[in-house]
């Protein structure tokens, strides 16, 4: 019985086509949508963040990672709905700009500085 399901999906060219969508699906997500070592693209506000914050002195290149209940940045009516915050810059290493980064990010988004980390970026930039 199992065997004449088989012999009859074979028959059709419905599955073939089927198998080929979700294998080509599959490869189109793996290679596409993400930034930098996996990581989903910068939202809007994580760009604007990362070219802020890499003006300031000694900072040097940065990166930004914004975390909340929706995956990205969220607006309701005015508030923001940040749960967390991660900045890796290469000047963090430097007290001055890690305290300058934390004030930056705390002003702009709203949040507790315990909501926000500040970390040295890797020397290769990435």
């Amino acid at each position: 019985m199992l065997k004449r399901a088989l012999d009859r999906l074979r028959g059709t060219r419905h599955i073939e086509w089927l198998l080929m969508l979700i294998v080509l699906a599959a490869a189109v997500l793996l290679t596409t949508g993400t930034d930098f070592q996996g990581a989903a693209p910068a939202t809007e506000i994580e760009r604007r963040m990362e070219a802020v914050l890499s003006c300031v002195e000694g900072a040097g290149q940065v990166r930004v990672l914004v975390n909340s209940p929706e995956s990205m940045p969220a607006f309701s009516q005015g508030e923001m709905k940040t749960t967390g915050v991660i900045v890796v810059a290469e000047g963090a290493g430097d007290v001055k700009v890690r305290l300058a980064l934390q004030q930056a990010v705390r002003a702009f988004l709203g949040v507790d500085t315990g909501q926000i980390e500040i970390l040295t970026m890797r020397e290769d930039g990435s």
